[in-house]
């Protein structure tokens, strides 16, 4: 008897195998990224203080204006470039940086969900993030966290031309294989304090109002 046909028999088997694999790849691939997380939100909110607008607009500029800027300047009017694509590359999808002004959905968002944006990597929409560099803001403190927040508020409203974002196949399968990570972190569930060892960017001196607690009713 030839042995093609067990050949062949073995070859079919070998493909559904690696076409099963890639599968399973892509729809956990899907699943971190599509799935809604359900962790609550800590009952926070910010006060308004001139204070705080000097040091968010810093820190604005350090660390936020390179990707949600389309010139690398203040204010954060969205950026232009899409962090999926690689030139040449294959199809990762579409991915820009969002517009923070006023003028944005940021207008509609509360205080809690934009930190938790910040240091969970965690959407409004409630899914999780890609790119954004959460795990460098997780240990940002309540009070640098409470300047951000101010500034992103109390900035100059730029018209909002959001670009909606694609994920491709290719993408999944990638998350999937673990080669590429959402922005997800771990949950904040206790107050940062100023000069706490995972603090990010280096504390100011003095005192000022940052979050307080609001009551659950």
């Amino acid at each position: 008897m030839s042995p093609m046909p067990r050949i062949a028999r073995a070859f079919a088997i070998v493909l559904l195998a690696l076409a099963a694999l890639v599968l399973t790849l892509g729809v956990h691939g899907y699943g971190l990224l599509q799935g809604a997380e359900d962790r609550e939100v800590l009952p926070l909110r910010v006060r308004p203080d001139p204070a705080l607008a000097a040091r968010g607009r810093h820190l604005a500029e350090l660390s936020c204006a390179q990707c949600h800027s389309p010139d690398g300047s203040l204010p954060l009017a969205g950026g232009r470039s899409n962090f999926l694509h690689d030139p040449g590359g294959p199809d990762f999808g579409t991915l820009t940086a969002p517009n923070l002004t006023p003028a944005s959905r940021l207008a509609h968002v509360t205080d809690p969900a934009l930190a938790r944006a910040i240091r969970e990597g965690i959407g409004f929409d409630r899914r999780p993030m890609l790119v954004m560099p959460s795990g460098d803001f997780r240990g940002l403190s309540d009070r640098d966290l409470s300047a951000l927040v101010s500034y992103l508020r109390a900035q100059p409203a730029v018209a909002d031309t959001p670009v909606a974002r694609r994920i491709s196949a290719l993408a999944y399968l990638v998350l999937g294989m673990q080669a590429l990570e959402t922005s997800l972190q771990r949950p904040v569930t206790k107050p940062v304090p100023a000069g706490s060892p995972a603090e990010t960017f280096r504390p100011l001196t003095g005192q000022y109002p940052v979050f307080e607690l609001i009551p659950k009713r």
